[in-house]
């Protein structure tokens, strides 16, 4: 709950802000079970609410300026590389065993 105490984010669904309640989490079961944020709304015509811990959430922090001195950093994914010379290699030897046995 500390990493996510206070942040802000904008919600495209409600076209709100929402700040994290900085001392609850709630529960939820079922099919999206699993812990929820509970955002409060800064525009008061729109409903505090729940939001899944996930990506969508996280990215949606991630988009948001913070306060001053609140950082927010993003791990980027590493691509994965294929050598195409191993895969060639592995190739060319099954298609000689597959010549021999002619």
């Amino acid at each position: 709950m500390e990493k996510y105490r206070g942040l802000v984010f904008w919600d495209p669904d409600t076209e709100a802000n929402f700040t994290v309640h900085e001392d609850n989490l709630e529960f939820h079961r079922g099919k999206d079970g699993g812990w929820h944020l509970i955002g409060n709304s800064s525009d008061e015509s729109v409903e505090d609410e729940g939001f899944a811990i996930g990506e969508m959430i996280i990215g949606m922090i991630a988009d948001t300026e913070q306060r001053p001195g609140v950082e927010i950093i993003r791990e980027e994914e590493e691509e994965e590389v294929t050598e195409l010379g191993t895969d060639i290699w592995a190739t060319d030897e099954v298609e000689e065993e597959a010549d021999t046995s002619c």
